[in-house]
């Protein structure tokens, strides 16, 4: 535990997980967007197009319980202990990936975020 307190602290950890959030998110969804407007059949555009629609108007805290009692425990079991041996050594990106494998730190909480 560093002894660090005031709102830099949270605020920085808020900028770096929304932003690996950003990095996932912006690329799948002109992704998807792209290939509803150029690439999918007309058969498959109606479809495809209302189950997006119908993902958007779901709240963002059902997707966040949802990764959060989904996505943490896989996570940790499977994915954060690979990530840290072979990550967590490098020097920016290895705060990424530092500490226990809880399923709960920056880069967790970036992919949380993004879904």
């Amino acid at each position: 535990m560093n002894d660090r307190y005031g709102a830099l602290v949270p605020i920085i950890g808020t900028l770096i997980s929304a932003g690996i959030a950003l990095v996932i998110a912006v690329p799948v969804s002109f992704g998807i967007a792209t290939f509803l407007t150029e690439l999918a059949p007309q058969w498959l555009k109606r479809p495809v197009g209302t189950a997006v629609e119908m993902l958007a108007a779901i709240p963002s805290i059902i997707y966040g319980m949802w990764g959060l009692f989904v996505f943490v425990p896989l996570f940790q079991e499977y994915v954060q202990p690979y990530l840290i041996d072979t990550f967590g050594q490098l020097p920016f990106i290895g705060m990424l990936f530092s500490g226990a494998p809880f399923g709960i730190g920056l880069f967790s909480a970036g992919l949380y975020w993004r879904l």
